[in-house]
């Protein structure tokens, strides 16, 4: 987990740097903008089904039911891709028929069209991880992740010295995308059968106990207020200010992205084992790890801020380039939610760990309510440090919600209560 994630912040890094400097700041908020639009699209069609993997077919196993968690497996996968080849079909009569509302001329459509083939191949990307994760083969998916990262910076580098534009730029991501995509599936397949993930590929049913179907229900509303928080805000820049502030923002959100992305190994890897313990009904040691885990994320968080702060013009210029200095601000007005929302990385997998799926969808729908109007506040004056200050009052509100919800669930844990009722 912690290499995959390593190449992913690499590969993330370089890829915002060489395409900040093969682009600049217009055609760097015009790609940023295509990537947000794809990004909702595909978000508002799917579900997070990585966790209901993780979760309910970790519970069949321990049950000694592989026929139900096979039928488990099989419907995420088909479910999610499915949905991603649909959300493509209507991100491309979006941008045939309406792309100027978002600020993309009819010049930039072909390039759009291409930028979003990207999410068809990478679809089911968490669900894979998330398989390998049971069957403990990771080692594979770091392969398939190295494979695309290393592509599509070798790809890009010829890009930029070749002077390349937006559609070449396009054409990278989709090679990429498609590289791990389809590696990431391979060794799925290949690893079925080992450890607690079912063999699922022999025979196919869709046949999955009512509460998985619910946790898929009300994780696919969550998912669909996730993608306003994560590229809302670019779209409204572009609309409102137009593509350069919505470019300093991007490039801004995405280095702190970067900086968010070791948590995610540690709360994915917390996840699989607050399954586990929750339903092997050991309290104990549930609280133990979530007391453990959070603290480690604190130190993390602690550690990846203090050396950002200082360096954090230093790493602008780096990365993006002396055109980026607006940048600047944006980034430090998001620091403060950064490091919260590091900081409980492991409490914000457990109510999901444990089979409840509305905690997730109620802290991200208030949070991004607070976000939205901050948003609409700030932006038509501040532009990106506008955008930037509803980031960090969104993370900062989900984060108090996040403490309540993972305090109500240990809580009940404890008690012996089992808690369904706050689902």
């Amino acid at each position: 987990m912690g290499a995959i994630t390593a190449v992913q912040f690499l590969s993330g890094v370089v890829l915002v740097t060489l395409s900040a400097r093969i682009l600049g700041p217009e055609s760097f908020g015009i790609l940023s903008i295509f990537i947000s639009t794809a990004t909702i699209f595909y978000t508002f069609m799917t579900f997070a089904g990585h966790e209901a993997i993780t979760t309910f077919v970790t519970r069949s196993m321990e049950a000694n039911q592989p026929a139900t968690a096979a039928a488990t497996l099989q419907t995420a996968l088909v479910t999610v891709q499915g949905l991603g080849l649909l959300a493509y079909v209507l991100l491309a009569a979006f941008t045939i028929t309406a792309s100027e509302m978002i600020g993309i001329g009819k010049t930039h459509v072909d390039a759009m069209l291409v930028c979003g083939l990207a999410g068809v191949f990478m679809a089911t990307h968490r669900e894979c991880l998330a398989a390998l994760r049971l069957a403990n083969r990771l080692p594979l998916g770091l392969v398939a992740v190295l494979a695309g990262a290393g592509l599509r910076t070798a790809l890009l580098v010829g890009v930029w010295r070749a002077g390349g534009g937006l559609m070449t730029v396009g054409l990278v991501l989709v090679a990429g995308a498609a590289v791990t995509g389809t590696g990431l599936f391979a060794a799925t397949v290949a690893s079925t059968g080992r450890e607690r993930l079912p063999h699922f590929q022999h025979g196919w049913s869709f046949r999955v106990p009512r509460d998985v179907i619910r946790f898929q229900t009300l994780s696919f509303y969550q998912t669909k207020v996730g993608a306003l928080f994560g590229h809302l805000d670019v779209l409204l820049l572009g609309a409102l200010v137009g593509p350069v502030q919505a470019g300093l923002y991007r490039a801004a959100r995405r280095l702190i992205e970067v900086t968010t992305s070791p948590a995610e190994p540690l709360s994915l890897s917390v996840q699989a084992e607050y399954s586990r313990w929750w339903y092997a009904s050991d309290g104990d040691t549930l609280r133990r790890l979530s007391r453990r885990f959070t603290m480690l994320a604190v130190g993390l968080a602690v550690v990846i801020y203090a050396l950002l702060i200082p360096f954090h013009r230093l790493l602008i210029h780096i990365a993006l380039g002396s055109e980026f200095e607006g940048a600047v601000e944006p980034l430090l007005i998001m620091i403060p939610g950064a490091f919260v929302s590091v900081s409980v990385a492991a409490l914000q997998v457990l109510p999901a760990s444990t089979g409840l799926a509305l905690p997730s969808l109620v802290w991200t729908s208030v949070a991004f309510v607070a976000q939205l109007a901050v948003l609409l506040i700030l932006v038509p004056t501040d532009g990106a440090s506008g955008a930037a200050w509803a980031y960090t009052v969104y993370q900062s509100v989900l984060v108090i919600m996040v403490v309540i919800f993972a305090g109500v669930i240990l809580r009940g844990n404890c008690r012996g209560n089992p808690v369904a009722t706050i689902d």
